[in-house]
């Protein structure tokens, strides 16, 4: 930051940055839209005769692209006239349903309806034009058309004939098109940059210099004043995202905050550490990256063939990561230039027959690199062994018999009694591999300093991905659920990152600890800001065991560290309320930020995407203006913080239109569309919490009927199928508890073994602790343990692909070696 540029440079990267910029907004990220119009004649041949209530028109069409943005139909009648437009599916579920009011200034002629729907190109869908008391007629045309199919209903014969009418498609940039724009832009940056250069020569200015820190500011400083101005004047006076004054001066207060923040980013003196850039550490972090990313992808998937995607996604980052560790002398190794080749042609081979048999690429490509990384890992093994058993050396730091012997036991055992699941033997295979690489490079700090980077890596991406495609609603998912689809899976995960930057903020804080306030600020920032994002993010999901476990977990961590950190008894009390007054204060200074963010930020970018399996009858579509009351807002966060956390009573407002008949209406999809339609105009407070007991099942939300259940069901050698038999005869899939969980699924004997391993995992973590605790990541082993053990009380998280199991299991590699002091 110090170095110093001439005013060609700063003007050559600022251009850059704005082009990389506009450059991604059209592609990968798609801000910029194609939108395509497909209609048949401008004016009718015939004209229909009057639609009334049960004299309704029924038009087959077949969209030719998958995203319909807006559905336009020729009405032939004057004046103002209203009609009810309803568009179904094949199978006849309503997708859209409105009453839709004609605009007598331009009527007759054509009235467009935004239904913004997501369809499938090809398919039958049929769009339903209902009476009303009025009466509309529309217009006719029989020119053949791809996308238009039969016209029924009505009294008269229509044969030959459908309705005239219009599709406004939005659909991605092509390729073509992306290389245009992207063409227009570069072309755009280079002559921008040549009249600057221009400028700068004629005026002498070219050849200044500034130092990139000064540059940064002078540049940054009015950018991101005339960006936070602009986006209050957005919230404000203009009430882009609705008029709400209180939901208004929070936002605005998110804004001043964010503002705040990346001038002191700008503006602070930057800590110069002088550590050299690691390549091996970088692309270690970046592999374990995709480790949590396909984990995440795992708990996303709704059916087998996503989670075998995941699966295998998952090993062959990890595989990748432990490759990276290869010393020069292991690469090097002559037997690689013989295997390789060999594998790729088998691999080729294999995908060819993988493709004619069962046709899937996918699944083909990921088995051949799978089995290829393998073979690596095991030639490696064979290699490493050769040197320690033939040639006598040294190959490993001398392991903890004791705790690697519990270790072995336990993984043995779940695979003895693996019961037909295949994914405990993969887990055993891959970490018995990941635990060698460990055990040979003894380079813990370096390890867990990759793991946590990956978990904080994957976090960005979870945060941008959200911020892009995750609206924050205002009815049924007012607990922000993030990527996920579950509250359950975010606050798990959020627990687990949580975790890794309370232990980085711990660390960073300790070693300023002596200094005033706003030299811990300044050197503490980046911590706090990760820290305090995700504690919003876990506020926000509403979810009491992500706030118990890491209620807990940070409890215990902090009381830890002001034991062990301060040798003075008569300090630690006050170092602890310190440390967890900083923490609270990251929360207090993100919370307006990250809510403000997930509120904005999606509406603006308007691509929501939801699962299949989220009931959301009233959810958020493309489409939606800023301001549409399907947005969160802060009394209503406020009001679902205080029903789900303190029990309190949610408030109804009654109308003059009772929900409960709409409710009683014999077509769900209507009633459902039309009581939130209802709720959503007068500002009734719909939730589906609302008529939950306060009572002791209220919090435990019937676990203890299932842990009697498995406790019953309890044998030695484990169970086939997953999930215990209920007294009713149900099966619970799962027991919402780890250490029930892996009794059950692989008996008793396991159970206790696993049950050992975390207890001596929770004393061997505390004395690594003792032990590095100058070092960034020494706690990390302690607190995600804790944050694992926590959780599984719970929630069943003993998994390969939960993110929380496979953290745990990869901080256990560095407590499997001795440490100094042992050795």
């Amino acid at each position: 930051m110090k170095k110093r540029v001439n005013f060609y440079r700063v003007s050559a990267a600022l251009i850059a940055g704005i082009l990389f910029l506009l450059i991604i907004a059209v592609w990968p990220l798609g801000l910029i839209e194609h939108r395509i119009t497909i209609a048949g004649q401008e004016t009718p041949q015939e004209i229909s005769e009057p639609v009334w209530d049960g004299k309704g028109l029924v038009q087959a069409f077949s969209p030719e692209l998958d995203y319909l943005d807006t559905l336009s139909i020729y009405i032939s009648s004057e004046g103002q006239r209203p009609f009810q437009l309803r568009v179904v599916d094949e199978a006849l579920n309503c997708l859209y349903e409105e009453v839709i009011y004609t605009d007598e200034n331009t009527m007759p002629g054509y009235c467009d309806v935004p239904v913004h729907l997501s369809l499938t190109a090809g398919e039958q869908y049929y769009f339903i034009l209902g009476g009303t008391d009025e009466g509309v007629c529309v217009g006719l045309e029989n020119t053949a058309s791809s996308s238009m199919g039969e016209l029924t209903g009505g009294s008269e014969d229509h044969t030959g004939y459908h309705i005239v009418s219009s599709y406004s498609y939005i659909a991605p940039l092509s390729a073509k098109r992306i290389i245009f724009y992207d063409g227009i832009l570069i072309t755009a940056g280079a002559v921008l940059l040549g009249f600057i250069l221009f400028i700068l020569k004629r005026t002498n200015l070219g050849e200044k210099t500034i130092t990139v820190e000064q540059a940064v500011r002078k540049i940054g400083t009015p950018l991101v004043l005339l960006a936070g101005f602009s986006a209050m004047i957005a919230v404000g006076p203009l009430g882009l995202f609705g008029t709400d004054l209180v939901n208004i001066l929070f936002l605005e207060l998110g804004i001043v905050l964010l503002t705040g923040l990346l001038l002191f980013v700008m503006h602070h003196t930057c800590e110069e550490t002088g550590v050299e850039t690691n390549i091996r550490l970088l692309l270690q972090s970046l592999l374990f990256g995709g480790v949590f990313w396909s984990c995440i992808q795992y708990q996303n998937a709704l059916s087998e063939y996503e989670h075998y995607v995941s699966v295998r996604s998952m090993l062959i980052y990890l595989g990748l990561a432990l490759i990276v560790s290869f010393t020069k002398e292991e690469l090097k190794r002559k037997i690689y230039l013989l295997y390789l080749p060999c594998m790729a042609v088998i691999g080729v081979l294999y995908y060819q027959r993988s493709i004619r048999n069962w046709g899937d690429a996918c699944l083909a490509k990921q088995n051949a690199f799978l089995a290829a990384i393998t073979g690596i890992l095991l030639l490696n093994v064979l290699y490493l062994f050769q040197k320690r058993f033939v040639k006598k050396e040294k190959i490993m730091q001398p392991i903890s018999l004791p705790y690697v012997l519990i270790l072995g036991v336990y993984f043995g055992c779940t695979v003895l009694f693996a019961n037909t699941r295949v994914w405990p033997i993969a887990l055993v295979i891959a970490f018995v591999f990941t635990y060698i690489r460990v055990a040979v490079t003894a380079d813990r700090r370096a390890w867990l300093t990759a793991v946590s980077n990956g978990v904080l890596i994957s976090f960005g991406c979870v945060v941008i991905d959200a911020l892009l495609h995750r609206p924050y609603h205002y009815f049924i998912y007012y607990r922000y659920p993030l990527v996920f689809h579950t509250v359950t899976m975010t606050a798990v995960y959020l627990s687990l990152v949580i975790t890794v930057a309370l232990i980085r903020f711990l660390t960073k804080y300790h070693r300023a600890y002596e200094y005033k306030f706003t030299d811990k600020i300044r050197l503490c920032w980046k911590e706090s800001v990760v820290l305090g994002v995700a504690l919003s993010y876990m506020l926000m999901t509403l979810s009491r065991n992500g706030f118990a476990t890491v209620g807990l977990m940070a409890f215990i961590v902090i009381t830890v560290y002001a034991c062990i950190m301060m040798k003075n008894r008569g300090l630690r009390m006050a170092c602890f309320w310190k440390q967890t007054g900083m923490v609270l204060l990251a929360l207090c200074w993100c919370f307006p930020i990250t809510f403000t963010a997930a509120r904005t930020i999606p509406a603006m970018v308007n691509q929501p995407y939801i699962y299949w399996i989220e009931p959301f009858s009233e959810s958020i579509v493309r489409g939606d203006p800023w301001d549409s009351p399907r947005y969160i807002t802060i009394e209503r966060f406020l009001q679902t913080f205080g029903i789900k956390m303190q029990g309190l009573p949610e408030l109804v407002k009654q109308t003059k239109e009772e929900p409960k008949m709409l409710l009683a209406s014999a077509e769900p999809e209507r009633a459902l569309h039309s009581f939130a339609k209802a709720i959503r105009e007068n500002h009734l407070l719909y939730s589906s919490d609302a008529e939950e007991a306060v009572s002791v099942d209220q919090y435990t939300n019937g676990r203890l009927d299932i842990y009697k259940a498995y406790l019953g069901q309890l044998n030695l050698t484990g169970h086939d199928i997953m999930g215990a038999t209920m007294p009713d005869g149900t099966l619970a899939i799962h027991a919402h508890n780890i250490y029930l969980q892996i009794a059950f699924d692989h008996g008793l004997i396991t159970g206790v073994l696993f049950l050992l391993l975390c207890l001596m995992t929770l004393w061997r973590s505390l004395q690594f602790l003792k032990h590095y605790r100058t070092e960034m990541e020494a706690g990390l082993p302690l607190a995600i343990s804790l944050a694992f053990m926590i959780a599984g009380l719970a929630e069943w998280i003993s998994h390969l692909c939960n993110p929380m199991y496979c953290s745990f299991l990869l901080v256990l590699a560095p407590m499997l070696l001795k440490m100094e002091k042992e050795s």
